[in-house]
């Protein structure tokens, strides 16, 4: 299935999850990120369970902290 992750395409296998699309594209530091998926957040706890579809758009945000 193909899916985009923050604006870069991606090929997973069917049943891929959001943290199966993670891995895929290297984001092996999960801390301080927020994930949506079509525009709809999707908690850190439902990331091993959220399976992705063929064309969704996945939005990863960093926090950073400053002033």
């Amino acid at each position: 299935m193909n899916i985009t992750i923050n604006e870069k395409p991606y090929r997973l296998k069917e049943d891929a999850t959001i943290a199966d699309a993670l891995k895929e594209a290297k984001i092996e530091n999960q801390f301080g990120i927020a994930v949506a998926v079509n525009n709809t957040v999707v908690s850190k706890t439902g990331w091993e369970k959220h399976t992705v579809q063929d064309n969704d758009n996945i939005l990863i945000i960093n926090a950073i902290s400053g002033g």
